[in-house]
C-alpha cells in the first residue's frame, strides 16, 4: 500500500530497524516514523488504526531484538519525542518520555536533584525505562528503580485525550510495570536535593563500573534475562556456572565479560541470538531448575511488542 496522505513528511519506507536498535540487528520496517509532537504522534496512530496497519512503539531500541524478517507495519520511535520538555518545580521534574536517560541524569545534576544517578549508564529513554521499571541490581527495599521516584505518568489511551496516572494507579515490579504496552508521553519525578558534585561522582562511578563489568565494545541489548526471584544467584551467574560464558553461534556470542549479555560481533542475526537464548534457558533449567525470563523484548510480525 502507499503512504496515507496524512503521513506525508512523517513516515519513511523500508527503514532498516538495525539502525534503531542497540543490538544493530533487524530487518526493514514497511513504515517508520520519529514523531516530535503529540499532534504528529496522534496522526500516525489514528491513521494506522483506520487503515488496519499494525504498529509498534519503541524508545531508543536499547531493550529490543527485532526479527530479521521485514516488519509489515509501522514502527514508531519516541526517541525524539518532545526533546526539550524538561521542567523543574522544587523537587519535582516533568520530563518527556523521549528524553535520553544519560542526558536526564546530567540535567538533574545541574539542578542538584538526586535519586536517578543510576540512569546515567542506561542507554534508553524515560518511556522505555518506565515501561520496564529500569534500575540497578536487585530490589532490597531501597529506591533503585525509576518507579520508586514517580509522582505521575501521562499516557495516551487507545481512544480519547491524554490522561494522567498517579503513582497509586501504576504497578511497578522488578523489571516490569503496568505501563508496559501503554503509550507513555511524559512523567513527573519526585527527587531530593543533593550536592551536584556528589551526583556527578556517582554517575562517573557507575560509568566506570559498567566499563569494567560489561562488554561495551560490541552491540547488545543489555541484560537478556531478568534475575530470578528468590534466587541467590543472578541470571548471569547461572549462565556462567552452566559453562556458557563465551559460547557462540554464528556472529552472536554470550559475552566473556558478562554472561547475561549476548553481543553482536558484527553481522549477527536475530535467529542466532534467539538460538543462544534457547540454549541458555534449557541449560540453566536443567542445571538449576530455574526458568529464566526474558528482559529484552522480541519484535516480529508474530510477536509484536508495545503494539496498539
Amino acid at each position: 500500500m502507499n503512504i496515507p496522505p496524512e503521513w506525508n513528511g512523517l513516515v519513511s519506507e523500508q527503514e532498516l530497524l538495525s539502525r534503531h536498535s542497540t543490538f544493530r540487528i533487524g530487518g526493514p520496517a514497511r513504515f517508520f516514523s520519529q514523531p516530535k509532537t503529540l499532534t504528529e504522534l496522534e496522526t500516525l496512530l489514528r491513521c494506522a488504526k483506520r487503515e488496519g496497519i499494525p504498529f509498534v512503539l519503541i524508545g531508543n531500541g536499547s531493550n529490543v531484538l527485532f526479527s530479521d524478517q521485514p516488519f509489515e507495519g509501522l514502527v514508531v520511535s519516541l526517541a525524539g519525542y518532545e526533546p526539550d520538555l524538561f521542567e523543574v518545580n522544587g523537587n519535582e521534574v516533568r520530563v518527556s518520555a523521549g528524553m535520553n536517560l544519560p542526558r536526564l541524569a546530567l540535567l538533574l545534576a545541574q539542578h542538584s536533584l538526586g535519586g536517578l544517578e543510576f540512569t546515567g549508564t542506561i542507554p534508553g529513554t524515560v518511556g522505555g525505562a518506565l515501561a520496564m521499571n529500569a534500575g540497578y541490581g536487585r530490589t532490597d527495599g531501597k529506591p533503585n528503580q525509576v518507579g520508586d521516584f514517580i509522582k505521575w505518568v501521562k499516557v495516551l489511551p487507545g481512544e480519547g485525550n491524554a490522561e494522567e496516572l498517579g503513582r497509586a494507579a501504576i504497578r511497578f515490579d522488578y523489571r516490569s510495570s503496568s505501563l508496559a504496552g501503554k503509550i507513555i508521553l511524559e512523567a513527573c519525578f519526585e527527587l531530593t536535593k543533593k550536592p551536584r558534585e556528589d551526583i556527578l561522582r556517582q554517575i562517573r562511578e557507575s560509568q566506570d563500573y559498567r566499563a569494567v563489568s560489561q562488554d561495551l565494545q560490541h552491540p547488545s541489548a543489555g541484560s537478556v534475562f531478568k534475575n530470578p526471584a528468590g534466587s541467590e544467584l543472578s541470571a548471569g551467574k547461572m549462565i556462567d556456572l552452566a559453562g556458557l560464558r563465551g559460547f557462540q553461534i554464528g556472529r552472536a556470542r554470550i559475552s566473556d565479560k558478562h554472561a547475561n549479555f549476548i553481543v553482536n560481533l558484527g553481522g549477527s542475526t536475530a535467529v542466532e541470538v534467539l538460538s543462544l537464548v534457547s540454549i541458555a534457558r534449557e541449560t540453566v533449567k536443567r542445571k538449576f531448575g530455574v526458568e529464566l525470563e526474558l528482559e529484552i523484548k522480541y519484535v516480529s510480525n508474530e510477536t509484536p511488542a508495545y503494539a496498539g
